[in-house]
């Protein structure tokens, strides 16, 4: 390959206004969310959603909205009492999919989680994964099965992944949709299989962060160096 300069060039501006807003979340997040948390039953998805929910280092929000088919687990349960409690938070739960509200109605500052929902109608799920981060809502997918996952707008515009164990045809796609560009497949399973050699433990993707500098971490407590 061989590059030329041109005689005629179109310099790209950048037009972005600097916002020099305080950072909405704990360090270790982006500044707006489409999480996805993936990973078989009984992992510990829902205790991972929970702990950015409640920890000082997490999520910072003042509305918090659940789309389940299992509002009725006891983690569930504990989350709506502890809302309960907080002056002016909000909490809104919905077990159907006519229920759930779109992204025009929803408060500023929020959190949507929508958990076990991967056979139902997927359009607003897309909604706020493609227009939520224009009024601050952060939302999170909780699935067992990667390939589930509406890849249009949920996947494709996902930045934040926490992933369990994955067999390799599901994790073949993570790498593809993600990865791909930053290391070998080969290189990638085997960061994987480190991540996952412990009970519980999972990868995290940022891929708001450059690939040294936080990108990858084994749990919320270790960064990895391709």
């Amino acid at each position: 390959m061989r590059l030329v300069k041109q005689a005629n060039c179109l310099q790209v501006l950048n037009l972005d206004v600097n916002d020099e807003r305080p950072q909405r979340h704990g360090d270790l997040l982006p500044d707006t969310v489409r999480g996805i948390i993936c990973g078989p039953s009984n992992c510990g998805k829902t205790n991972v959603m929970l702990t950015l929910l409640i920890n000082e280092n997490g999520l910072r929000f003042n509305n918090l909205y659940v789309y389940s088919k299992s509002l009725y687990q006891p983690k569930y349960l504990f989350l709506k009492n502890v809302m309960d409690l907080i002056p002016d938070m909000r909490y809104h739960a919905f077990n159907a999919s006519e229920e759930v509200v779109s992204p025009d109605e929803v408060f500023e500052n929020s959190v949507f989680i929508f958990d076990d929902v991967a056979c139902e109608k997927q359009d607003n799920i897309r909604l706020y994964f493609c227009m939520g981060r224009h009024k601050a809502v952060d939302s999170f997918y909780l699935c067992q099965t990667y390939t589930r996952i509406p890849k249009h707008l949920v996947r494709d515009n996902s930045n934040f992944l926490i992933l369990f164990k994955q067999d390799d045809m599901n994790l073949k796609h993570v790498y593809d949709d993600h990865v791909g560009t930053d290391m070998s497949f080969h290189e990638f399973k085997t960061i994987c299989a480190e991540c996952w050699k412990d009970k519980y433990g999972f990868l995290v993707i940022d891929k708001d962060r450059d690939i040294n500098k936080g990108r990858y971490k084994k749990n919320f407590e270790w960064y990895i160096y391709v």
